[in-house]
């Protein structure tokens, strides 16, 4: 039999495992009680789809008030400019003193500061009321739901549920370091 000289390839037996390339975690951005459960595990979603109902009281309150304090800021803030405009020509005829006019001027812009943060407060009493319903950001598969109907869930606390895209997967394995020089 001849004998020749070749190069053999170098089989490394190694275990591994799979995981889903793209995995979110769905946690809740609000606090409070989980009205519905639109999902169950293993059920297929789309982006967008509502996976959970959360109790949005609290945050439609949160609208009311805040559309009263807007009104009276603005209403302050109105008041303030209305104001400012009577004492202008008083300043320049010098029968008030230029500090009674900068009060004025400083008594209006902390009014309009004031309705910016009633509008700010108002926006972010809508977003909540948004966020009461929980949505999937992906297209994919339920995983676990670790909640369910009735339960009280925190702002960013433990996860309701994951969605796992099933496109592609990553595998993950471990090499020995005796063997890195020949792979």
């Amino acid at each position: 039999v001849p004998v020749a000289v070749r190069d053999f390839p170098r089989v490394i037996d190694l275990p591994g495992t799979l995981e889903a390339a793209q995995q979110v975690a769905i946690v809740a951005q609000i606090s409070g009680t989980v009205l519905r459960q639109q999902v169950q595990e293993g059920d297929p979603v789309r982006a967008g789809e509502l996976l959970f109902t959360l109790d949005a009281r609290p945050a439609q309150a949160r609208i009311a008030q805040s559309q009263a304090a807007l009104a009276g800021a603005r209403a302050e803030a109105a008041e303030a400019e209305q104001r400012l405009e009577r004492l202008a020509p008083l300043m320049q005829s010098g029968y008030i003193s230029r500090q009674e006019y900068a009060d004025a001027e400083v008594a209006l812009a902390s009014a309009r500061a004031q309705a910016g943060a009633a509008a700010a407060a108002l926006e972010s009493a809508r977003l909540e009321v948004q966020y009461a319903q929980v949505r999937a950001p992906i297209a994919g598969r339920v995983g676990r739901i670790a909640i369910r109907q009735g339960s009280l869930v925190q702002a960013g606390g433990e996860a309701l549920t994951t969605i796992v895209a099933p496109d592609a997967l990553d595998v993950r394995s471990g090499l020995a370091e005796g063997d890195w020089p020949q792979v």
